[in-house]
């Protein structure tokens, strides 16, 4: 027992492995899964203490193989402290320092653990793995309030932070990878307002949040110096009755790029916006079969990509600027 009242008894350590394999008829997803590709890992291991009655402290170190979007190397994940600033039957509040995890949607708290995801990855058409560390988390400072009613519990969520910025952004916004780097422009911001019944039979959440990046080229690029300002939102709804579960989320994403001077994207602004329909059901208590489909639009004032591939004087086909997705899956839990 230490002098502070807490002891190594408070102190939980867990960890999860997860190792997937890749195979597609076309092109390649998380390497060269033309030829059946394992560049899918996950390995985590997390830390929680109280460390008082107040003070909780959690971390997670993480690393994560995915093609060539994520090599492998350790980093932490989120590191947390959590203060209660109050606490209630009826209520409570809770101020977070560190790097956190940003609640975007259903999912995105929880998106590199297997098991709290529907399927094995997430709907692309919302939840994004070209700027998964973009949207992931930030370091800052945020405050978490909530409040247990007889219609529904409620929570609010708002954060400022600095968001982490890495190479992916350069292609999922510039099309290509550069010397130069993507920086924050000042803090990003996110928010989320939840409410969930009493019996969880239904929950739903509005989250937005904002991010301003700037490009510094090397010199030895070719490209012009410029600004990406972009909003993502994401409605969410989920029904869960005792053996389905429905849910349904709308992304939208407005994304203004300035500067770029007599590149592809001087001037440019679109409004990408996705969604998806999912339904699981348990056919026993360990296996269970899930549908999904849903469609995502990188300018949903070009649906079809033709306005944007004469842009680029069909360099870039009009087809990579939508995706129409149909799932199905099956899972065994041992």
């Amino acid at each position: 027992m230490r002098a502070d009242g807490s002891s190594l008894a408070d102190l939980e350590i867990h960890g999860f492995a997860t190792q997937g394999v890749v195979h597609t008829s076309a092109n390649n997803f998380f390497g060269e899964s033309r030829n059946g590709s394992p560049d899918y890992t996950e390995l985590g291991v997390n830390a929680t203490l109280h460390a008082s009655g107040d003070l909780r402290l959690a971390a997670q170190l993480l690393s994560r193989r995915a093609g060539k979007l994520s090599d492998g190397h350790v980093e932490v994940d989120y590191a947390v402290a959590d203060f209660t600033l109050s606490n209630s039957p009826l209520a409570g509040a809770n101020l977070l320092m560190g790097r956190l995890k940003n609640p975007l949607g259903l999912y995105n708290e929880t998106r590199d653990v297997a098991f709290t995801r529907p399927g094995i990855s997430l709907p692309q058409t919302v939840y994004f793995e070209k700027v998964r560390d973009l949207l992931l988390s930030a370091d800052g400072l945020g405050i978490r309030a909530e409040g247990f009613f007889s219609e529904a519990n409620a929570s609010a969520y708002l954060a400022f932070g600095q968001p982490r910025v890495d190479e992916n952004a350069e292609y999922a916004f510039l099309g290509a990878g550069f010397e130069g780097d993507f920086e924050s422009a000042g803090l990003s911001f996110i928010a989320n307002l939840s409410l969930e019944s009493p019996s969880s039979f239904w929950k739903t959440s509005i989250s937005l949040s904002h991010v301003s990046l700037d490009f510094e080229p090397d010199s030895a690029d070719l490209f012009p110096a410029g600004e990406v300002d972009l909003w993502y939102g994401i409605a969410s709804l989920q029904l869960s009755g005792e053996n389905w579960t429905l849910s349904t989320e709308y992304m939208v994403e407005p994304i203004e790029w300035n500067g770029f001077s007599g590149t592809l994207f001087d001037r440019l602004d679109a409004v990408a916006n996705g969604y998806y329909a999912q339904l699981s059901f348990k056919v026993t208590s360990q296996v269970e079969l899930m549908a999904r489909y849903g469609e995502i639009y990188a300018d949903r004032g070009d649906r079809s990509g033709k306005a944007f591939s004469s842009r680029s004087s069909g360099l870039l086909p009009a087809h990579t600027r939508y995706s129409k997705v149909l799932t199905l899956g099956a899972r065994w839990d041992a």
